[in-house]
Formats: C-alpha cells, sequence, structure tokens
C-alpha cells in the first residue's frame, strides 16, 4: 500500500488539477457521470471538483487511519471517517496548495481529522420500537444498560432527560388511545406515533463516546442480544414473536390468492401478530423467572457499549457471548427451519470457540451436567447423538451435501433451538461468576473451570 504521505499528496494534486479543469473533463469522472466526485469545500457552502483517482487516495488515508488506531477504529464507522477525511481535505486545500512540506502537511492533515472526528462524538440515547408482551401487565424491566418501557413511561422518560415536556406528547397520547386522526398531528407527533404503537414496548439504550452512526450500530447490537435473551426463556414455538420494530418478520397480515378451475378467485388470510399474549400475569412471570439471567446477560451485553473496553472482565468472552446470543436470535426468526438450525448450530459453536461437534458436546455437558451417553429427547437420542446430528445438519446444509429445501426439518428445528437456548443461558450464567471472580479471560481456561463431565449413562 503507498505511503500516507504520497496518499495525501495524490489527494491534493488531483483535486487542485480537477478543480482548475474545465467542467466537461470533470463530468466524465466516474461513478457520478454526469457529475464527476466532489469534496465539500473548507466553508460548508460549496465543494472543490476532484477525480476518481483523488477521491480513491482519500479513503484509503480514511481506512488507514481508523484500522491503525484502536479508538477510532472502535468509536467511528467507515463512512463516518470516509466523509470527515474528505472535509478535512476541502477545509486545508488552500494552505496544503501554497505549502510544500508533504510530511508537515500530513501532519496537520492528520490533527485536523482526528479535531472533527472527536467533535463527532456524542452521549446519545437510543429508541427502538420492541414487539414483547401484547395485553399484559408488566412493569418496565431492564437487560443490563438496556431498559425496556412501556409506551406512556418511555415518554415519560424523554421528558426526564430534556428536563421538561413537550407540546407533542400530548397529541401522541390522545393518538394512541384513539381519540386523533393521523392527519390531525404536527409532524413530531406523526413520526412518534408511526414509529411506537400503543402495543410496543421502547428498548431504551445510552452509548457515550462514539459518533452518531457508530452509536446507534452499537445500540442496535445490545438492544438486539437483549431482546434474544428473551427469546432464551420463552419456549421455542413463541420465541419468533419477540422481534424489533426494525427486524425482517413475516407481515402481520398476508394475503393467499389461490383458483382452481372453473372457479373465482379465492381470497385466503393469514394474521400472524408479534408479541407474546397469554393468561393475565404471562408477562410478569417471564421477566421474573429470567431475573438471573437477564442480570448476567447484561453484564455481558454492555461490552459493545463501553468506547473503551479493555477493563472490562473477560471482554473476549463476553464478546462471544453477544455474538453467539445474535445467531441464536436469527434462528429464531429464520422462516425456513433448515436456516434456523445453521444459525442455532453456529451458535453453539461460537460458544465452543469453533471446536465443531467435540468442542460442542463437551461444553454441553459440562454446562448442563448431562453425560455424554444420556438420552435427551424422547426417542432415545443422546447428547452425543444429538449433538452429531445437528452439526451434520450445519455442516451439509452449508457445504451443498443436503438440498435442505426439499427436508422436513421443524422437529430438527425445535431440538436444535432447545438444546441452543439451554447452553447459551447456562454459559451466561457461568461466565458472570467466572468473570466476578477475576478469571483469565481465554476461552479454554474458562471451560476448564467448570464442572466435569459426568460419568455414566
Amino acid at each position: 500500500m503507498p505511503r500516507l504521505v504520497d496518499l495525501l499528496g495524490i489527494a491534493i494534486n488531483e483535486t487542485l488539477s480537477m478543480h482548475g479543469s474545465s467542467f466537461d473533463t470533470w463530468a466524465q469522472e466516474l461513478p457520478d457521470e454526469p457529475f464527476g466526485p466532489t469534496i465539500p469545500a473548507g466553508d460548508g457552502l460549496g465543494f472543490y471538483r476532484t477525480s476518481r483517482v483523488g477521491m480513491n487516495a482519500i479513503v484509503q488515508i480514511a481506512d488507514a487511519l481508523q484500522a491503525n488506531d484502536q479508538s477510532t477504529n472502535r468509536t467511528v464507522s467507515q463512512e463516518t471517517i470516509r466523509h470527515e477525511a474528505a472535509k478535512a481535505l476541502g477545509e486545508l486545500l488552500n494552505e496544503f496548495a501554497q505549502s510544500g512540506n508533504e510530511n508537515a502537511n500530513l501532519a496537520r492533515y492528520k490533527e485536523r481529522l482526528s479535531d472533527r472526528l472527536n467533535q463527532q462524538k456524542l452521549k446519545l440515547t437510543h429508541y427502538f420500537a420492541v414487539w414483547l408482551f401484547l395485553g399484559q401487565e408488566a412493569a418496565d424491566f431492564n437487560v443490563g444498560t438496556v431498559w425496556f418501557r412501556s409506551p406512556a413511561n418511555w415518554l415519560a422518560e424523554v421528558e426526564r432527560l430534556r428536563g421538561q415536556s413537550s407540546s407533542w406528547m400530548c397529541e401522541v397520547l390522545e393518538r394512541w388511545s384513539g381519540d386523533s386522526k393521523e392527519e390531525s398531528l404536527s409532524r413530531t407527533a406523526n413520526v412518534v406515533a408511526r414509529s411506537v404503537h400503543s402495543d410496543q414496548w421502547v428498548a431504551c439504550v445510552t452509548t457515550d463516546g462514539f459518533e452518531r452512526e457508530e452509536s446507534h450500530r452499537r445500540a442496535l447490537i445490545a438492544v438486539r442480544a437483549a431482546v434474544d435473551t428473551l427469546r432464551l426463556v420463552v419456549p421455542h414455538s413463541h420465541n419468533s414473536r419477540l422481534c424489533l420494530a426494525v427486524d425482517h418478520a413475516p407481515p402481520i397480515n398476508a394475503n393467499r390468492l389461490t383458483q382452481r378451475d372453473n372457479a373465482d378467485l379465492a381470497i385466503g388470510t393469514s394474521f400472524n401478530p408479534p408479541g407474546l399474549s397469554g393468561a393475565p400475569g404471562m408477562g410478569q412471570t417471564v421477566l421474573k423467572q429470567s431475573e438471573g439471567l437477564r442480570d448476567a446477560a447484561g453484564r455481558r451485553i454492555i461490552i459493545p457499549l463501553l468506547a473503551n473496553p479493555e477493563m472490562a472482565p473477560c471482554r473476549k468472552l463476553s464478546e462471544r457471548w453477544v455474538n453467539a446470543v445474535h445467531w441464536y436470535g436469527r434462528g429464531c426468526s429464520e422462516e425456513a427451519d433448515f436456516t434456523a438450525i445453521v444459525s442455532f448450530a453456529i451458535a453453539m459453536d461460537i460458544l465452543s470457540g469453533g471446536l465443531e461437534d467435540r468442542g460442542i458436546l463437551e461444553l454441553a455437558a459440562r454446562l448442563l451436567q448431562i453425560p455424554y451417553s444420556r438420552s435427551v429427547v424422547g426417542d432415545g437420542t443422546t447428547l452425543k447423538q444429538l449433538v452429531a446430528r445437528i452439526y451434520k445438519y450445519r455442516s451439509g446444509i452449508a457445504h451443498g451435501s443436503i438440498l435442505a429445501l426439499e427436508e422436513r426439518l421443524r422437529t430438527e428445528r425445535a431440538k436444535a433451538d432447545v438444546l441452543a437456548s439451554a447452553i447459551l443461558a447456562s454459559y451466561a450464567i457461568e461466565l458472570d461468576r467466572y468473570a466476578n471472580s477475576n478469571g483469565v479471560d481465554d476461552r479454554d481456561t474458562f471451560r476448564n473451570t467448570l464442572l466435569a463431565v459426568p460419568d455414566g449413562p
């Protein structure tokens, strides 16, 4: 890769040259035809014309600086640093045009870019609409630093952070109660009422020290991990109903159009509402039963939200769990059974540290205290056979030796779901104890502190 000082020289010279060329020359530059690429000028009002070569040099500079700085790499998105790299050049272009010192130019440029990036870092609270409990009286709760609030209590939280009420809040409450129509709302109230339904919950999470795009990405990771934690304690046949409003999910209403020969068009409708409903008190029971797991998982979920996670206990093991629970959650929400099985197997493989079926088997036996040869399914399937079967599907589907579209795998999916959720829940609780005792942040060391695989059938 070219040196940064050479890349900056290319970006400067290409921009100065193109800005002094004819409009037709610039318009021939791709990929922005019929207008060529630009960078913002220092006054924030105009722009400088540049070339593809110049833009590529800026991108390479930004990517190299991000890759070589741990803090920047964690707290700033790639898109943001590329944009800010272009803006920094636009601010300093006139200065660089009069300077003949390439090394001084690079130092000045890096300093200005660093200043711009630091100005982007904020403390932000993000809100995500979530489908959780329908028709349930359940108190607000948390999974670590992710708080879940009812819609009305969420508005109170917005008011608390602002320090005073907002005029649009009464409009939203009226819309949720059905006392007003959408067209009568102010713009803000309209957006809020459309973003959060009265029967949804709102997940609230605060980040500090990240620029806006990276802040949002990490907040979303934490909220998804929190929702996926709740999936671990919900029966597998219903855990797909927990989801963020922004996530892909089957439509709530779906029409099926069919026709028989010599008959008119037939319309069938399926209704698949997200969220859990059940007997009164079901939601609060789920929250009470999951309290220990939510606390343990919450101390893992906080890792992605830390701008400087180096001092966090068992950072790498925590990141391993967060990655694994993400794959588990994707498996729960998959429409096709075979893709769900692959996701569940990946989640277990991540927890075992990539040690494949043998690693998953040992970890499961230690965490769940089940001998390899013990029957864990009503048909007599042992733990060893179950893990081997799930992993065989994972490998066969991924490598193409099993053409899974023709397979009926609903039962296998349920088995993989139950096993993966049990391992993930136990892993979170055991890791929490291990981290609290200042355990070494190492996969094998942690595994070896678990109870040994029990003997016997």
